[in-house]
């Protein structure tokens, strides 16, 4: 049975399809409940239940792409939290696009470092952690409106965003890429959703 029949994606090939580190794998190993499939991987945006010291937490990973740069903040107790917004594709609706969903995410300590450092506004990540209560905020307009929030474990950079102009270290000339030799092109990879900055719910 091919993985698209399947409920469930093994280790494996989650790991070649999405690029994980065997240390997110890990993570996710540890997270599934025990009465799932042994050794599989939930697929993308499903979510999985938990119990842990007699507190239930719905765990879960999905991808998307950075709506604005994330912002790295050093607490006075010496630790590090890296907040950014998530924008996450839907899929059509009556064969016409969908808005992103936006997701608030929050990540602690070494991996917010990361975060804050190589991440930049349209890079596609993956969020592996939990889900936590909804926000409910005023927008723009003045209606109310319900945030989703998360808190990552981890995250992975799984593309980069167009190089932007200048982006070269100065005094550094970028190298001249050789000739290339006959050879099948990469399936592109999805691209950001083009979203304004206004747009960006918070």
């Amino acid at each position: 049975m091919s993985g698209s029949e399947r409920p469930y994606l093994t280790s494996k090939e989650v790991a070649v399809r999405w690029r994980l580190s065997d240390q997110t794998l890990a993570n996710w190993r540890s997270a599934i409940h025990p009465g799932w499939h042994p050794g599989s991987i939930p697929h993308r945006g499903d979510s999985r239940i938990r119990t842990h010291r007699s507190i239930m937490a719905f765990t879960g990973f999905f991808s998307g792409h950075l709506g604005r740069d994330p912002e790295l903040k050093f607490l006075d107790t010496g630790g590090m939290v890296c907040n950014f917004t998530v924008a996450v594709r839907q899929p059509k609706k009556n064969g016409e696009d969908r808005p992103p969903r936006w997701v608030k995410v929050a990540i602690w300590g070494k991996s917010a470092e990361y975060v804050g450092n190589h991440c930049r506004m349209g890079d596609g990540v993956i969020c592996c952690g939990r889900v936590e209560p909804p926000e409910v905020y005023t927008d723009r307009q003045g209606e109310m409106r319900v945030a989703e929030k998360f808190t990552a474990d981890s995250v992975e950079k799984w593309t980069d965003a167009r190089p932007r102009q200048g982006d070269a270290q100065p005094g550094v000339a970028p190298a001249a890429a050789p000739a290339p030799a006959a050879a099948v092109a990469p399936a592109p990879r999805p691209a950001a959703p083009a979203v304004a900055d206004d747009e960006i719910p918070f």
